[in-house]
């Protein structure tokens, strides 16, 4: 057990390799095979840390450690112990901790002014923070200009998470903080639920943690020498992997512009931006949302029964989407929703004036030119988007699609998708969430 200088627990187990090795489905078996050739000595320590649902463990560039108490201590401060500064100590400007997930989900995002945007979901086995490590390998890396840097923020858990139904009512949410002895006002917004939803679980005080294998900084002193090549290699190909997007960037947005002027596409930035925005989701990159269906993002039971019995929902059930990455190999669809628009280069203002219905009836006639284009083309006929292409559906909801023959009801949601499905109550689908929504699956 580790304590602070003045007596506070961190919840952190140190660990030796032949130890960490053997968690179950955490571990890359290739991974595992690289270092047990290495074989490690004792001084090459790992930390195993657990963090509550809604905690911060990483903000731009300074990483946390749980405490017992639910507050956090930083990887830096000169409150912990002796041995874990040396392991975890670090310099923002250079460095940043390494860690496998090993347990739940959690997400990266990052904060625009008030507008938090979903980056990532890593969960089991992912391996994350090896940018910075990897550039100061090489003494050309080191330098300003090609240090990568961070912007990046980390929760346990699921941060772009919210209900479907309204839960805005001032009486019901009254009787909410009443139940749970909560501070926190009514929702002014969608992403204001998740501030609610981690004060009742922190006041439930319930089980639910994430877990972290962090590599203390003498695991990446000999990344150099010839002896840690296949471990440099193997990190090298991870980071590329989850950069596989930005290496596409550059050809993406020519095919995309080819096209527009092709055929003579003639609609708003923003619509154009959340059509690529809608590509991106499709091909994994960034994510859309689902259902939550299950414990892995958030302590998802928790929070329903607080809204059932505390709150007091009862015409609608308390349908809970969290942020997921869609696969062409999964049958489970992802969905992006018009009223929380996730993408990063044009402001959603720019189409204000518009309804989300005329949106989505543009969205539909320039994703399908967008897909005859990049079929049409013979430079993309290799490339991952032209089987994203050929591969992804997109379907098209709203709660009022009147005459557009190309929308659906979105009362139909539940036909399509069974994870919809309400045990109690029903569909809520006057939520503002569904009053514009595509679905993105496979063909």
């Amino acid at each position: 057990m580790f304590k602070t200088i003045d007596g506070d627990i961190i919840d952190v187990e140190m660990l030796h390799w032949d130890e960490a090795r053997l968690m179950p489905n955490s571990m890359d078996p290739e991974l595992v095979k690289i270092i047990d050739e290495l074989s490690p000595g004792k001084d090459y320590r790992l930390y195993k840390a657990r963090y509550p649902f809604g905690t911060k463990i990483l903000d731009k560039n300074i990483s946390y450690l749980p405490l017992q108490n639910g507050k956090t201590i930083s990887f830096n401060s000169d409150r912990l112990p002796k041995t874990m500064i040396k392991d975890l100590a670090y310099d923002p400007a250079k460095t940043n901790p390494v860690a496998i997930v090993l347990d739940k989900y959690s997400e990266f995002y990052v904060s625009i002014g008030k507008n938090i945007l979903p980056y990532a979901m890593v969960g089991p086995g992912d391996l994350f923070g090896t940018a910075r490590i990897l550039d100061n390998v090489d003494s050309w890396h080191s330098t300003v200009l090609n240090t990568s840097f961070s912007r990046w923020e980390l929760t346990s858990g699921a941060r772009s998470i919210f209900m479907l139904p309204k839960i805005t009512e001032n009486i019901s949410h009254m009787k909410l903080k009443k139940m749970y002895g909560l501070s926190q006002d009514k929702p002014d917004n969608y992403q204001d639920h998740w501030s609610i939803f981690r004060e009742i679980v922190a006041k439930t005080q319930g089980s639910w943690r994430s877990e972290f294998l962090f590599f203390s900084n003498k695991w990446f002193e000999k990344l150099k020498d010839p002896a840690w090549a296949k471990l440099y290699c193997y990190l090298l190909r991870e980071n590329r992997r989850s950069y596989k997007f930005g290496h596409n960037i550059v050809s993406w947005e020519i095919t995309f512009n080819a096209i527009e002027q092709n055929k003579k596409m003639i609609y708003s930035p923003y619509t154009l931006n959340t059509a690529r925005h809608l590509f991106a989701i499709s091909s994994g990159t960034f994510p859309g949302f689902a259902p939550c269906i299950n414990e892995d993002s958030a302590p998802t039971q928790m929070l329903q029964k607080a809204y059932l019995e505390g709150y007091g929902l009862k015409d609608q059930y308390p349908l809970i989407v969290k942020p997921t990455h869609f696969s062409l190999i999964k049958p489970e669809p992802v969905y992006y929703f018009l009223n929380y628009p996730t993408l990063t280069q044009c402001n959603p203002q720019t189409f204000k004036g518009k309804s989300l219905i005329t949106l989505l009836d543009e969205l539909e006639r320039v994703i399908k030119k967008y897909q005859i284009g990049i079929q049409e083309d013979a430079l993309a006929k290799h490339t991952s988007l032209y089987n994203i292409a050929q591969a992804t559906d997109f379907s098209y909801y709203h709660n009022t699609p009147d005459n557009f023959t190309n929308i659906k009801n979105n009362i139909l949601i539940p036909d399509d998708d069974q994870r919809f499905i309400c045990e109690t109550g029903s569909f809520p689908n006057h939520s503002p969430f569904l009053k514009g929504c595509i679905k993105v699956s496979s063909r």
